[in-house]
């Protein structure tokens, strides 16, 4: 059976999706309430820590799992298409991908900075230190999809069919970023500003804001080997989840 030659894509998009929310607030001051809003917004989105995110926003638990369950689907696909994996199995590798990416966006890290006054409104720093999985497993990925290849014009699989074809790929990818995941790298952190917005009693951060975090969060590789090609992909978000600015 003929199989196609692995690649993987430039870059890998991240955007997570997320909820428009509004409730009370529970903090005293705009500076510690802003700052601890962002906070949970994003434990909610990538650590699945809905706590402090329910609290503050009174919203429906149901409704915030599945918009963290979105933004894992998302990272998943992304990563899948990144490494040129072709699912064709009953579904067991989906769900171990699913678990990686659980992993990796676990392992996010990043401070939040109480809010700032600025005129009229509110600016919120967030120092995010980049997960460094692409970049430190991206020797050891090429290295495999060059020597995959060439056990292919080799003739090695040829009497494979194409699930067993696959099936070993995808299970070669997923060991290196596993056994990568299971001890975390970071780069130095990068500084965003966030502004927090405000529609009568609510306040909440802009999608482009959040998409600015959302970006930083997993560095990004750039190549122009042939073991690449370029993809170009359309993502969008909602508008962050905003909350009652009454005190």
């Amino acid at each position: 059976m003929k199989q196609r030659m692995k690649k993987i894509t430039v870059c890998l998009l991240l955007f997570t999706m997320v909820l428009q929310l509004t409730a009370c607030s529970i903090f005293e001051s705009k500076n510690k309430k802003y700052a601890a809003y962002v906070t949970s917004l994003l434990d909610a989105n990538y650590k699945g820590t809905f706590e402090t995110f329910l609290e503050m926003t009174e919203s429906d638990q149901e409704a915030v799992e599945t918009a963290y369950n979105e933004g894992i689907e998302h990272l998943t696909n992304s990563l899948i298409a990144y490494y040129g994996i072709e699912l064709v199995d009953d579904g067991s590798l989906r769900e171990e991908f699913v678990a990686l990416t659980k992993k990796i966006y676990a392992a996010t890290k990043y401070e939040v900075k109480p809010a700032v006054k600025s005129g009229d409104s509110y600016t919120v720093e967030v120092l995010i230190y980049p997960i460094d999985i692409l970049q430190s497993t991206y020797d050891d990925v090429i290295a495999y999809i060059e020597n995959f290849n060439k056990k292919k014009e080799a003739g090695d699989f040829d009497e494979y069919e194409i699930e067993q074809y696959e099936t070993e790929f995808a299970k070669g990818i997923l060991d290196i970023l596993n056994k990568a995941a299971d001890n975390m790298g970071y780069l130095d952190y990068t500084s965003t500003i966030v502004s927090i917005l405000t529609e009568g009693d609510t306040y909440y951060i802009s999608d482009e804001d959040f998409t600015k975090l959302d970006n930083q969060l997993i560095a990004q590789v750039e190549d122009t080997s042939e073991t690449t090609e370029e993809v170009t992909e359309e993502a969008s978000t909602e508008k962050a989840p905003g909350i009652n600015d009454t005190e």
